[in-house]
């Protein structure tokens, strides 16, 4: 009984499948770091529109002015409410929404009188890897939570 090793037929198509499923492989698995900025950010998204909603609550529950009025959250957080939603960059409060979401692996830009945006810290653009909180422009309105994941 000899010994048998692999032909070189064999080595050639078995190296030959190896770098095709490398060439499948590598570039699906390369992209996850940015599939996990783009879900980060929508995961933002869905805080920001919940918190904005509870702060929303709150307002209606205890207040109802639709001029600017600070509202303590249990915990002791206080965010101004203007039109009935959190206010948002720095017009009237520095205690805006940005005072009630936590903004762990995000920097927070309150850029006008009335948007914020968490962008994510570590993405390649944060400018276009973020969530854009758009305060409520009227009394009856309602606020608007946009995102941008192009920059992930």
């Amino acid at each position: 009984m000899a010994n048998r090793g692999f032909t070189l037929i064999e080595l050639i198509v078995t190296i030959t499948l190896v770098a095709v499923l490398m060439t499948v492989a590598v570039p699906r698995f390369s992209n996850t770091t940015s599939i996990a900025r783009a879900s980060l950010v929508q995961a933002m998204a869905g805080t920001v529109n919940s918190v904005a909603n509870q702060i929303h609550l709150v307002w209606a529950a205890t207040s109802g002015d639709m001029g600017g009025v600070p509202i303590t959250l249990s915990g002791g957080t206080v965010v101004h409410v203007f039109n009935g939603y959190p206010d948002a960059g720095n017009c009237c409060s520095p205690t805006g929404i940005e005072n009630a979401v936590n903004s762990s692996g995000f920097t927070v830009n309150p850029f006008d009188n009335s948007h914020t945006r968490w962008s994510v810290t570590n993405a390649p653009d944060p400018t276009k890897c973020q969530v854009t909180y758009q305060e409520a422009a009227t009394a009856g309105a309602v606020f608007l939570v946009t995102t941008d994941t192009t920059g992930c």
